[in-house]
């Protein structure tokens, strides 16, 4: 005998047809609100790991920026001979430098951002099942709620480093010719 032959039952109706019925249905319920309870913490910690993930590309962004910038300074440091020096040619390679890392980051945060509103808009829809099954939304939000504004800070501070970084290039240029 199967396993599943011993959760499925023939029954004769009254008007002699036979009918099968299968009392996996009262499992199948109790399997898909479990399934849901464990995609449901399963796509929270993914939102929450891609929202880290995030950050940590800014603050490694401020940090190569920190370092380029601490290089620039100590490259123009005053000397007798020239004061407030800034030698045009480093000026414009630790520019460009600062921008291409610039954009990278700005690219990968990008992305990082799209695919961090998709991870949350699967942990919406989950909610939206739980809701059915008696739970509340946490994460779904409504009107202003529904995108944090940290996102468009998180989004735009790489593309306003490339901005700056663009000018020290102009201004290094201008110096060499």
């Amino acid at each position: 005998m199967d396993q599943n032959d011993s959760f499925n039952s023939t029954r004769q109706s009254p008007n002699g047809i036979s009918t099968q019925s299968n009392s996996f249905s009262s499992i199948k319920s109790v399997e898909s609100s479990d399934i849901i309870k464990c995609q449901y913490t399963i796509a929270v910690d993914l939102y929450k790991h891609e929202d880290n993930l995030n950050w940590n590309k800014l603050y490694n962004l401020f940090y190569v920026t920190s370092a380029l910038l601490f290089i620039l300074s100590f490259i123009s440091r005053s000397d007798e001979t020239f004061p407030n020096y800034i030698n045009p040619l480093m000026l414009g390679i630790i520019s460009a430098i600062g921008i291409l890392v610039s954009f990278g980051f700005a690219i990968t945060i990008w992305f990082g951002v799209s695919y961090l509103l998709e991870r949350k808009n699967k942990v919406v829809e989950i909610e939206q099942e739980l809701m059915k099954l008696g739970g509340i939304s946490i994460v779904g939000g409504v009107g202003i709620f529904k995108m944090s504004p940290t996102i468009i800070i998180l989004k735009y501070i790489p593309f306003a480093f490339v901005f700056s970084w663009f000018i020290l290039l102009c201004y290094s240029i201008k110096q060499l010719f």
